[in-house]
Order: structure tokens, then sequence, then C-alpha cells
């Protein structure tokens, strides 16, 4: 457990690569399962936390999907479990690190952003921004491409993964409660 609190860390801080996460099914597994119920827990988007759990469960196996798809077009989906792996687990652990934060700091009231958040705004944009990176150097060594191809990866990934969450979540019928 230590030695994968270690990687993930060192994968946030750039000194680790996709090539060093393990390729096991089941570390898969309980990552992405671990990352959809953080996902759920700081959600407000759903009033019930069944809907929450089921919408970011969804959402992290629309992200995998895409992942995979992209290793697909460079013909490297050996590499999908590891680059999956190293994707959900520094996103789990930025999430995780997000949990006290937003347990201690009152978050924003929403009034200027008309988005209801648990936790400060700020927190969850550094974060945000800090992953995107993430995501960069992932896909730069996972796909064996230049900086600008792995940073259009890495957009597409985010876009595509939104773009396929809302046919989704339309076809299911459901939709984020409105906030006034």
């Amino acid at each position: 457990m230590t030695q994968l609190i270690t990687y993930f860390s060192n994968l946030c801080f750039f000194r680790a690569g996709p090539q060093d996460a393990p390729s096991s099914d089941t570390v898969l597994y309980v990552v992405g399962i671990l990352l959809a119920l953080c996902y759920a827990w700081s959600s407000t988007a759903y009033d019930s936390p069944f809907i929450s759990i089921v919408v970011t469960a969804i959402q992290v196996v629309i992200y995998t999907g895409v992942v995979w798809l992209l290793l697909k077009i460079r013909n490297l989906t050996e590499r999908w479990s590891q680059t999956t792996v190293a994707l959900l687990g520094a996103a789990l652990l930025l999430e995780v690190i997000k949990i006290p934060i937003i347990i201690l700091v009152p978050g924003d009231d929403g009034l200027i952003t008309g988005l209801q958040i648990k936790g400060p705004l700020m927190l969850h944009v550094i974060l945000g921004i800090w992953y995107f990176a993430v995501m960069v150097h992932v896909f730069r060594q996972a796909l064996d491409t230049v900086p600008f191809r792995a940073l259009a990866a890495a957009f597409f990934c985010q876009l595509f993964t939104v773009f396929l969450m809302q046919i989704v979540l339309s076809l299911l019928g459901l939709s984020v409660t409105e906030t006034v």
C-alpha cells in the first residue's frame, strides 16, 4: 500500500511515469472504485448519494475507455492497464488531499460562479490544473509522443469524457440538480 502511495505521489511530482505503475487488474479496479467514491463524496450535483455514486462510476468507466481509445490509435493498448492505474491513482491522490481541506475550510457560496461545490473554489482549480499537467506527463510517456501531442491527448481525453458523460446522462434521464 505504501508503495502505491509513494508511486502516486512521485507521479504527481513528475518523478515517475506510467511505466512504473503496477499492471494489476486488482489495483486498477480498487483505485477506480475508490476514485468514484471520492468523486461522489465531493459532488453536490445530485441529491441522492446513490445517484452520485452511479454517475461517478460511469464517469470513471468512460474516462478509462477514452484512455484505451487514445492508446488504440497508437497501437499501444498493452500499456492501458499501467496508464490507467497511473491516471486514476494520481486523480485519487489529489482527491484525497482535498478531503481535509474541504472539511476544515468553508466553501465558496457559489453566488459569483453559480457552482455549488464543497470547499474553496481555488483549491479545485489549482488541483485541476495540477492533474491536467500530470495527464500530459503520463500521455507523453504512454503514447511515446512529443509534449504538444500529449497536451492534445489530455484535452481530447477530458473533452471527450465530458461529451460522452452528457450523452449517457441524457440517455439515463439524469440532470444535474439546479440550485438557486
